[in-house]
């Protein structure tokens, strides 16, 4: 009974603090679906036009923002915001054709401010939104079209919560080869890249379409390309490093495009196309590639299976779009998405139904907007869950301070530091670089940290008593 009530209190909590950041979706030829009722619900006003990539950002109580198609961004007016055209991205006739080609992330302790990331058909940008300017309705700042990088990129971007529960992780991949770049955004803005090879290797430049999605608990990653590449990874939230590759290729090689998970994080769903066959595989199980399910054969060889997006329902949409764009054609596959209702069943218990949900006469083409799970928290226990970067301290009464700050070789922790009292040092990632126990006054070695900037803390049976950022220089530094 004990943990019957544990379970259904944890239940609450996440039903109670779960905010409706993705409630709506502006989407393909000017259609657009909102989860206000629980249910989806058609937009008429929508302004976006896009090929593949939209992505858009409600308040925590569902409340539209605004929404991108990678080129334009428009405010919950459908207008388009100032300074909010000619972002970087790839045109076309119906806006960009870039797989996942925009997304937007929430600045950490900055409610107002959000970073817009967008791809073109090489390379890395962002852009800032100040929601505070423009009466509210939002406004792209001067710091626009930042470029990231400088190696060319496939199509794929994507974003995870931090194992601190505040900073997020920002993911792309590299156009040859099997090179990640992540970029790491704190409230000091955006860091890095930081690359790590791992995975099957892109051989051609023509391999970059095709959705990479993390897990809602942002513990697994599944990469596709048309080039019938499948890659699945564990993802470490604190480090941003992936880990146990598995290959997932078929043996009769096709093109692959779509991905999603189930709500459990158990159950990743495939589509292949032209025209398109869904799988279903079950990645909790011992032989993963054993457990691959045909779920769904497209009959229609003019409409091919797009993209997947998890929705506040817990259910997955499916869109699909007719044959080659440009074209004028409004049928029932593409005024339609379909739906797998219970994504978190096994095979075809998932209950796929194609071409349900109404779009109001509006269309869909191969694009549904680019959400990560803003709703993800800390990771309770890993190393790096309450990283602070505060610059302040958390309890001033104490009076501890860390002296000097900067510093070359080793610095001391002076006021009130009591017995059992242990200094953790984190990087920038949340990577644990230094733990001891420690008494007032007692000089810490950091010769052998590289330069840079670190978090300090100091903890009594892991609660923290003071924290401040760290910068480590190279050399005599003197204060």
């Amino acid at each position: 009974m004990r943990i019957l009530i544990l379970t259904l209190l944890i239940i609450l909590s996440n039903i109670i603090y779960s905010q409706e950041f993705n409630n709506y979706w502006h989407f393909g030829d000017s259609a657009g679906l909102h989860f206000t009722s629980g249910s989806p619900e058609y937009i008429l006003n929508s302004s976006l036009q896009s090929h593949e990539p939209s992505a858009s950002i409600s308040d925590s109580s569902g409340n539209l923002l605004f929404y991108s198609n990678s080129i334009k961004v428009w405010d919950k007016n459908n207008n388009i915001m100032p300074n909010g055209n000619d972002l970087a991205a790839n045109i076309n006739v119906y806006g960009s054709s870039i797989t996942q080609g925009c997304l937007i992330i929430p600045t950490p302790e900055q409610d107002n401010l959000f970073y817009l990331f967008t791809l073109d058909f090489y390379y890395l940008y962002y852009s800032a939104i100040d929601m505070n300017l423009n009466s509210g309705l939002g406004d792209v700042t001067a710091e626009k079209n930042i470029q990231l990088s400088e190696d060319e990129m496939t199509e794929k971007l994507n974003a995870v919560k931090h194992a601190n529960g505040r900073d997020w992780w920002v993911i792309t991949h590299s156009s040859l080869g099997n090179t990640y770049y992540k970029y790491l955004v704190t409230p000091d803005g955006v860091e890095g890249p930081f690359l790590q090879t791992i995975g099957a290797e892109n051989l051609t430049t023509t391999g970059r379409f095709g959705e990479m999605i993390f897990t809602e608990q942002g513990d697994k990653l599944i990469s596709v390309y048309n080039v019938e590449i499948i890659d699945l990874f564990d993802f470490d939230r604190c480090t941003g490093e992936l880990s146990n590759w598995i290959d997932l290729r078929n043996d009769a090689p096709t093109p692959l495009y779509g991905a999603s998970f189930s709500p459990d994080g158990c159950k990743l769903y495939i589509s292949e196309y032209p025209p398109g066959k869904l799988f279903q595989y079950d990645i909790c199980q011992g032989d993963i590639k054993a457990s691959k399910t045909l779920i769904f054969d497209n009959p229609l060889d003019d409409f091919w299976m797009g993209q997947h997006q998890l929705a506040p329902d817990g259910k997955i949409y499916i869109c699909m779009s007719y044959d080659i764009l440009p074209n004028e054609v409004f049928d029932f596959p593409n005024e339609n998405l379909s739906v797998i209702n219970n994504p978190n069943a096994e095979g075809m218990a998932c209950d796929f139904d194609t071409a349900t949900i109404w779009l109001g006469g509006k269309r869909s083409i191969f694009g549904l907007p680019n959400f990560p799970n803003y709703n993800l928290g800390a990771l309770a226990g890993s190393e790096c869950d309450t990283l602070s970067t505060a610059l302040h301290t958390i309890n001033k009464k104490d009076a501890i301070s860390i002296y000097p700050n900067p510093a070359s070789t080793s610095f001391i922790i002076s006021g009130n530091v009591s017995f059992g009292d242990e200094v953790v040092m984190y990087n920038a990632t949340g990577q644990l670089l230094l733990q001891e126990k420690i008494i007032a006054n007692q000089s810490i070695d950091i010769s052998g940290i590289p330069s840079g900037i670190y978090v300090v803390q100091l903890k009594n049976n892991e609660v923290i008593k003071y924290a401040e950022k760290f910068i480590k220089v190279e050399g005599n530094y003197k204060k």
